[in-house]
């Protein structure tokens, strides 16, 4: 991955101050058996407007801001659907290629506290609109490795 301009900030847990370099998200279809009261009651109206095979959690390695490497931090707009799990922060280097490797499904485990059966989405994004600044990241070769 490439980095972000110098001077790039993220705040990941508060609405306005949520901008990325760059993320990589797994979305999770929903599953019954481990649904909350909440996510049960709320799935009929989720499906009706966005169809059944909207996602119900999502897992988003996120590039940027402050919190520290590996640290799980929830969405400020998705709240305990969405994990975002730092990779890197802004004491990184720019502009340099990184490998990373990550483990999906103890993430998570790690973040929702149930195992997942299957991954439904793989997207990548970036995020400025916040800090009015421009940013530039490639992914590539990303690879799936069953275990």
């Amino acid at each position: 991955m490439e980095g972000r301009e110098p001077g790039y900030r993220l705040r990941s847990k508060t609405k306005g101050e949520d901008d990325r370099a760059v993320a990589v998200y797994g979305t999770f279809p929903c599953d019954p058996k481990a649904a909350t009261l909440t996510e049960e009651l709320l799935r009929p109206v989720i499906e009706l407007v966005h169809g059944p095979d909207t996602p119900s959690r999502m897992l988003a390695y996120v590039w940027g801001g402050f919190s520290k490497p590996g640290e799980v931090v929830e969405s400020p707009f998705f709240c305990s659907v969405n994990a975002m799990i730092i990779i890197r922060n802004e004491t990184d280097p720019v502009g340099d290629w990184g490998m990373e490797r990550v483990n999906v499904v103890a993430d998570h485990k790690r973040a929702f506290g149930i195992t997942p059966n299957v991954t439904s989405h793989v997207l990548v994004g970036a995020d400025s609109d916040d800090t009015g600044t421009r940013n530039r990241a490639f992914v590539r070769n990303t690879n799936f490795v069953p275990k």
